[in-house]
């Protein structure tokens, strides 16, 4: 989860270093969204960072923005680099490396299974979820 007020541009680089380094069967690489009601909404709203204080009650919100200004980088960029992670780590190149480390534990075919379909589905959302519409605006959904 990126956003918090501790990450800068560099937190996305070592925690996509990390994920592939130990070979990880699937990583998230999410922004923080700040839900209502939640410690981090609230400090949020009295630092007066939100910048779309009821985001998910607005028809113009889509998947990826972010509502909030981040400490060290737009939320522009915040966005981008969360995207940019989750591309990095579900390239092809990167799925069929780390499947070869799936292979030396000796996986069951269910498990090699598994992998391959949720690794290949999770690159595909990388670039299908972006902009999607959330909030009250579900009727502006693809169909």
């Amino acid at each position: 989860m990126f956003g918090y007020d501790h990450d800068t541009p560099e937190s996305f680089e070592r925690a996509l270093e990390f994920a592939l380094k130990h070979d990880f069967f699937f990583a998230a690489f999410n922004h923080l969204l700040p839900l209502p009601g939640t410690p981090v909404y609230r400090r949020l709203e009295r630092e007066g960072r939100l910048i779309r204080p009821r985001w998910w009650l607005e028809p113009g919100y889509h998947y990826g923005e972010i509502v909030f200004q981040p400490k060290h980088f737009s939320p522009e960029e915040l966005s981008v680099r969360a995207r940019d992670a989750r591309r990095a780590f579900f390239r092809t190149r990167s799925i069929l490396r780390r499947s070869l480390s799936l292979l030396v534990r000796k996986p069951t075919l269910p498990m090699v299974y598994t992998f391959f379909s949720q690794n290949l589905t999770l690159q595909r959302e990388v670039e299908a979820k972006f902009g999607l519409p959330l909030g009250e605006n579900l009727d502006a959904w693809p169909k």
